[in-house]
Order: structure tokens, then C-alpha cells, then sequence
């Protein structure tokens, strides 16, 4: 199994991300526009586990609280180029200390069942296109003019009532995510 810990968004922010895709020319078929569907924010990629691994995972998920609400603004629109990865177009989320609590939050619980911390600061985003690293440079500089032109752009906000485990299984017509758990945010104290 492939998982990962996520807030879904509201279908307001999704429509809004999704026409996107509208006003934007096409530049080949090399980018690959991430489903409306399937547009997130991760908080926590766990990658491959076994079967049995997923019971505990779920009850560290359910201890998960939090002092204040997580609300969130989607505005305006990176990218990035990774040796790795590719090319990413990307909406950015502003900075929220609880969403940012919530995600280190999550970390500490599955560290405590032997998954590796995050080594890296917490990035918040919702991956819009995704390229290989052959991307012609013509298509990167569209690309990076597309995220100019919408650099401040409100995709809208939303408070987050709860979060989901993601189950992500590879097809070939693109990646399927089915949500396996969803846990309230339920303040600690409570």
C-alpha cells in the first residue's frame, strides 16, 4: 500500500484551480495536469507499507490534536525544477502556524511507529502539473509565465474540519487515490 496523510479542498478552490487549465494554452503533451479530483494538500507522505502496518498507523492518526483551527488561503502559483522529480506547477498555500502545527503534529506520531521524520521544512502546496526533466525549454518558460501571471491569484480559503489517510494505487491512466480513514481536528483537551 501507498499512503499519505492530506486535507481535501473545498470544490470552490478545486473549480477555481481547475480553470486554470482553461486559460491556459496548450504546450504539448508532455505536461501532465493533475485531476481536479485529485488535488490535496499532502501533510505527510508515508510511502509503501505493509498491510498489517495500517491498523496502527490509524490509531497514531486518530491521537493526532491541535490548539487552534486550520484555516488555510490558496493564493497565486509556483514552480520548481528538481534534478529528480521534474518540473512541478504548483498553488501555493500563505503560511498558517496550526496548518504547519498539524503537519509536525502527524510527523511525530508516525515517527513514533519507525517512519523517518520530514528532514526538510513543511512546504504546504497543491501540485497542479507535473513535467519530466526533458521538458522543452519553450514549455518551461510558458510554464513559468503562466505562474507570473497568476502569482497572486486567491484561489479561495477554507477552514479544515478534518484530515484524511490516502491510499495511492499507480494506473495507467494516472494515479487513483482512495481517502481509507478520515479523522476529525479535534482541538487537545477535548
Amino acid at each position: 500500500m501507498r499512503l499519505f496523510v492530506a486535507l481535501d479542498i473545498p470544490e470552490a478552490v478545486r473549480e477555481n484551480l481547475a480553470g486554470m487549465r482553461r486559460d491556459f494554452p496548450s504546450i504539448g503533451s508532455q505536461l501532465r495536469w493533475v485531476p481536479p479530483q485529485n488535488f490535496h494538500v499532502t501533510l505527510k507522505f508515508i510511502g509503501s507499507v505493509p498491510p498489517e502496518k495500517l491498523p496502527p498507523i490509524i490509531e497514531a492518526l486518530r491521537r493526532v490534536s491541535l490548539v487552534d483551527r486550520v484555516q488555510l488561503r490558496i493564493r497565486g502559483v509556483g514552480w520548481l525544477v528538481n534534478a529528480k522529480t521534474g518540473v512541478i506547477l504548483l498553488a501555493t498555500v500563505e503560511d498558517s502556524k496550526p496548518l504547519t502545527a498539524l503537519a509536525t503534529a502527524i510527523d511525530r506520531r508516525l515517527e513514533r511507529l519507525g517512519f523517518t521524520p520530514e528532514n526538510r521544512a513543511f512546504i504546504p502546496h497543491l501540485t497542479l502539473v507535473r513535467a519530466g526533466r526533458d521538458l522543452p525549454a519553450s514549455s518551461q518558460t510558458a510554464l513559468r509565465e503562466l505562474a507570473e501571471q497568476h502569482r497572486q491569484y486567491d484561489f479561495g480559503s477554507m477552514t479544515a474540519t478534518e484530515f484524511h489517510l490516502i491510499e495511492s494505487k499507480t494506473l495507467p491512466t494516472g494515479p487513483l487515490y482512495s481517502k481509507l480513514q478520515s479523522f476529525p481536528l479535534v482541538a487537545a483537551g477535548n
